[in-house]
């Protein structure tokens, strides 16, 4: 397999770097010997979640706004990341809330 950009060390700043080049279409590998970073990530797209949900749950703005007002690049990505910690899509989040009120 060949990659546009290898980042060794996943620091903050070496992930955002690999966020960008993967939403800039580039196939990146990031090597790091300790597992933290990657918790560190995780805690930060859990972080993301917590506030599209405050966003979904308040206001009627639309999904791809949400997506980028919590820094997930694209809305694709968004949904992605959403449904992996939620176990629905932001859609359904959203429509399920307005069902219950």
């Amino acid at each position: 397999m060949t990659y546009d950009k290898i980042i060794l060390g996943a620091g903050l700043y070496g992930l955002y770097a690999a966020q960008k080049c993967g939403a800039a279409g580039q196939r990146v590998l990031v090597l790091e010997r300790d597992p933290a970073p990657f918790m560190r990530a995780t805690y930060i797209n859990q972080a993301r979640v917590n506030h599209s949900k405050k966003l979904l749950t308040a206001t009627a703005m639309p999904l791809i706004d949400i997506a980028n007002e919590c820094c997930f690049g694209d809305q694709s990505y968004f949904s992605r990341v959403f449904k992996k910690y939620q176990g629905v899509s932001p859609k359904k989040y959203r429509d399920d809330l307005s069902q219950r009120s």
